[in-house]
């Protein structure tokens, strides 16, 4: 029971890093624009560029979990959704796209992944596992549009950005142990 507990803060901590780059930066764009001298259709690609990957990258990720492990190629992702999280904090257009096309395979392996993950160490209360996982995406993704809202006129970029970073940092490391503790 003691991993399966860990697992749970796990799937909840990975949850909260599966909407927050995508939603909390739509409040940052305009700060984005006049920061780097974005176009709006260069702007626009900061949203475009996730779903882009999902369409192209997820049929690699099941492969790659056959491979690998399903929790090993999340946490690989994982760390580079931080890496890209930290990309966006260089003030330059190249940083900004370049980490949000890790962002974009970093979600969308996890958005692939990590329901088969839950299937498996949740046998018999799946929906509970999902219910946690989709509830934490959800409500994480707007409170961090709402909170980033506030902030965004009375803060730096800089410093919204590190923070959000710091977000995906805590994730990442809220998902080694589901890769690398034996499950229930």
């Amino acid at each position: 029971m003691k991993n399966r507990n860990l697992f749970v803060w796990s799937i909840i901590l990975l949850a909260v890093n599966m909407r927050i780059p995508i939603t909390a930066i739509s409040s940052l764009i305009p700060a984005l624009q006049k920061q780097l001298g974005l176009s709006t259709s260069a702007a626009g690609m900061i949203t475009t560029i996730p779903m882009l990957t999902f369409a192209v990258a997820s049929p690699l990720f099941p492969r790659l979990a056959r491979r690998f492990g399903i929790e090993r190629v999340i946490l690989f992702f994982t760390a580079l959704l931080s890496l890209g999280m930290a990309l966006r904090i260089l003030p330059n257009a190249a940083g900004l796209f370049a980490g949000t096309f890790l962002i974009g395979l970093g979600i969308d392996s996890a958005n692939v992944l990590l329901p088969a993950s839950i299937k498996a160490h949740y046998t018999g209360v799946t929906t509970r596992g999902m219910s946690y996982y989709t509830t934490t995406m959800m409500v994480a993704g707007a409170l961090a549009t709402g909170i980033v809202g506030l902030f965004v006129d009375s803060a730096s970029l800089t410093a919204i950005q590190v923070g959000l970073f710091v977000v995906s940092l805590i994730s990442l490391l809220g998902w080694i142990p589901a890769a690398t503790v034996k499950l229930p």
